[in-house]
């Protein structure tokens, strides 16, 4: 593939120099090879020197070497984006000198194997000619190779094994990788406005201060990422595969993420906003100061994640199954789950405000100090559960199913339960300016405290033979701490009405 193009640009007077090689004006190399220019000048020549872009080089001139043999040789050691520019060859005698150039420019890189290579020159974004260079390797492995203080419009990886690569202070327009394998890759403060990954296999990878935007990532697998200080804009993930990495100050902003595991991951202080997560799967992902802003999980299922301290902004859950893992210290705000399941979960500290819930199942689970603001909910099931300090205020649920579980200090305030179903389960169930329309017990122990002027009809709450119902009111004025009325079972109708 054509790689380097060399452009002779002669001057009026070329009487002194033999022409250059047949092969000019456009010679092709291989990038990383080098460059040999002859100069030789006819007549008397009392010295001949080589400048680049105007400037003299010397005899042991770094990267370069000159050679004297009865004319003037150039040779460019190991080319590198940075030795593209303008050659000049000086002949001087005592009455004129004469002088021949040669243009280097860098097209792009077409690479059979390069290792130890380190660039730290800014490449040329644009051609004199208006077209853009860039870079691409091919079918090759990269061994040692760097890039840093650097800027090209591409970088192209195709059919490539690679190992110790590094980018540092790289912006790029567009980052192709296809069919990559790359060991101990590091990205720092690398600046990507789009790209696609393919195929592509990462181990022991780091990124750190990057921009990564317009990337359409498929069949992606990452061993023992590092990633820190990383924004991620309008990125599509398809079939992709992360596990133990650790994450810090990550921020996804409108990803798409569809067939997508993660395995072993931590994650801090972690933002997704209007980003998509469907048809995923994470086991063992501990989060720490996580937020999601208009987020959605469709058909996703967790297993042993930890959720701690973190917010849920216009959050949908749908057909999502979490198991076996925690949610600590978590707020939500205008959170909607749909057919959603939590099992064997353990859930402390929780805030729902403004929440939607349809069809949501808790499954031998654990769920303590838990704030509802705002719900309106259908289909509640909690089943072989424990529920401890929850309250509900503002809020409405259709039918609420408690099947053999424990329910101590359910606080319901200003709401209205319809169909209240209790099977199996004791219930201390506490209800201020609230309505229970209707309900049922069966094998249950149900106390419930009636404070103030409760819209509650407990001839509507039935229970079976073995259950135990028990109702007590509290009188509340002003100030005043109250007073606790006797409690009674519903099979002592006459005195309860008379207390009340």
């Amino acid at each position: 593939a054509a790689v380097l193009e060399a452009i002779m640009i002669a001057n009026s007077s070329l009487n002194v120099f033999k022409p250059f090689p047949s092969c000019c004006p456009t010679w092709k190399q291989i990038f990383n090879s080098s460059i040999y220019l002859p100069c030789w000048a006819k007549g008397v020549v009392e010295s001949q020197a080589w400048y680049k872009d105007g400037n003299l080089l010397r005899r042991k001139e770094p990267g370069f070497g000159v050679r004297y043999f009865g004319h003037t040789d150039l040779l460019i050691r190991g080319f590198r984006p940075s030795n593209a520019g303008k050659y000049t060859c000086v002949a001087y005698s005592h009455c004129k000198n004469e002088s021949m150039s040669i243009r280097i420019r860098f097209k792009g890189m077409y690479v059979k194997s390069v290792s130890n290579l380190s660039c730290l020159a800014s490449v040329s974004h644009q051609r004199a000619s208006g077209k853009h260079s860039g870079l691409r390797f091919s079918d090759t492995t990269l061994r040692n190779v760097s890039f840093t203080d650097f800027s090209s419009p591409y970088i192209e990886m195709r059919n490539i094994v690679a190992m110790n690569l590094v980018l540092r202070n790289v912006a790029l327009n567009r980052f192709v990788l296809s069919n990559v394998t790359a060991l101990n890759i590091s990205l720092t403060n690398v600046t990507v406005e789009q790209g696609m990954y393919e195929n592509v296999t990462f181990l022991d990878d780091s990124l750190v201060d990057s921009r990564l935007s317009g990337l359409f990532i498929k069949n992606f697998v990452s061993m023992g990422s590092r990633r820190i200080n990383v924004t991620w804009n309008n990125v599509t993930v398809r079939n992709g595969f992360i596990a133990r990495s650790i994450s810090v100050n990550e921020t996804f902003k409108g990803a798409y993420f569809r067939t997508y595991t993660s395995v072993n991951c931590t994650q801090l202080n972690t933002t997704c906003i209007e980003t998509k997560f469907v048809n995923g799967t994470s086991f063992n992902v501990t989060s720490r100061n996580l937020t999601l802003i208009k987020v959605t999980f469709a058909n996703h299922t967790s297993e042993r994640d930890k959720i701690q301290s973190s917010s849920f902004t216009d959050t949908h859950f749908t057909l999502t199954t979490l198991k076996n893992g925690t949610l600590d210290s978590v707020d939500h705000f205008n959170t909607t789950l749909t057919c959603t399941s939590f099992r064997n979960f353990h859930l402390s500290d929780i805030t729902w405000t403004g929440a939607t819930f349809s069809d949501v199942r808790f499954e031998n689970s654990s769920i303590s100090h838990v704030t509802i603001f705002g719900l309106f909910s259908n289909h509640f099931r909690l089943e072989n559960s424990t529920a401890d300090s929850w309250t509900v205020t503002d809020s409405v649920m259709y039918d609420v199913l408690m099947d053999r579980s424990d329910v101590r200090r359910f606080n319901v305030e200003q709401s209205t339960l319809f169909e209240c179903v209790v099977n199996g389960t004791w219930v201390s169930l506490r209800v201020m300016k609230s309505a229970i329309c209707s309900g049922s017990a069966t094998k249950s122990t149900v106390e419930i405290e009636s404070v103030d002027d409760s819209n509650f009809d407990f001839t509507k709450f039935a229970g079976d033979s073995d259950s135990e119902i028990l109702y007590r009111r509290i009188m509340v004025s002003g100030n005043d701490e109250g007073v606790t009325l006797p409690s009674c079972s519903l099979d002592d109708l006459p005195a309860l009405q008379c207390i009340v």
